[in-house]
């Protein structure tokens, strides 16, 4: 099978659906909470749960800090990204 006759169901991994996103819109106006968790979980790459990198603003620097993950679990971190996107404020208790 050449790469011109794949089909969506020879490709199952594949997003079913496409979304533009625009400039400075907010990701649970794009998203709901499930294609946003699924998009996380994908965005994994097959790794385990705990092999990712955290994002975050050094607020004494303002500037971004890459850190790999420790202890934290990433279908617990993406949970608590979409409850701070969705309440509207940053939520800084995180727990692993």
């Amino acid at each position: 099978m050449s790469a011109l006759e794949l089909d969506a169901q020879s490709l199952p991994s594949l997003a079913a659906t496409c979304i533009v996103i625009g400039h400075g819109q907010k990701a649970d106006i794009v998203w709901t909470k499930q294609e946003f968790l699924s998009l996380c979980d994908y965005m994994l790459n097959g790794n385990a749960p705990n092999d990712f990198m955290l994002v975050y603003n050094n607020l004494k620097t303002n500037k971004p800090v890459f850190q790999k993950a420790k202890n934290c679990i990433a279908a617990r971190r993406a949970s608590w990204a979409w409850e701070t996107i969705d309440a509207g404020e940053q939520v800084r208790n995180v727990t692993s």
